[in-house]
């Protein structure tokens, strides 16, 4: 089987109909299944509906799919990333989560 960005790749809808607007498809893709995700939550914490966790993978999915496609976008790595975050949440807690650090966010002044 493909990877995960190897099929992004293959599927997106990239410049031959948008011109140079693969990167504002990629980040509006992105935020409406943020919202379609959003409301699958609503619907469950606010009007007392089960959560349909079926569409929430289903969301997710899409979320990562739009995710990698703007990475794409970037020539950016999932790895490269992760990598870049889990260090800046190293430099941001480093005995783990407290207020404190959050409110000082070490990683910014120190950087």
């Amino acid at each position: 089987m493909a990877s995960f960005r190897a099929t992004v790749k293959r599927t997106y809808n990239t410049a031959d109909d948008f011109g140079d607007l693969d990167t504002l498809h990629a980040l509006v893709g992105l935020t409406g299944e943020i919202g379609e995700l959003a409301d699958a939550v609503k619907r469950n914490q606010f009007y007392g509906l089960e959560l349909d966790t079926d569409n929430v993978v289903e969301e997710i999915g899409d979320i990562l799919y739009y995710l990698s496609a703007l990475m794409l976008c970037f020539d950016i790595s999932f790895d490269e990333v992760v990598i870049a975050n889990q260090s800046k949440l190293e430099r941001r807690y480093p005995d783990g989560f407290t207020r404190k650090d959050s409110i000082l966010r070490r990683d910014k002044t120190n950087k």
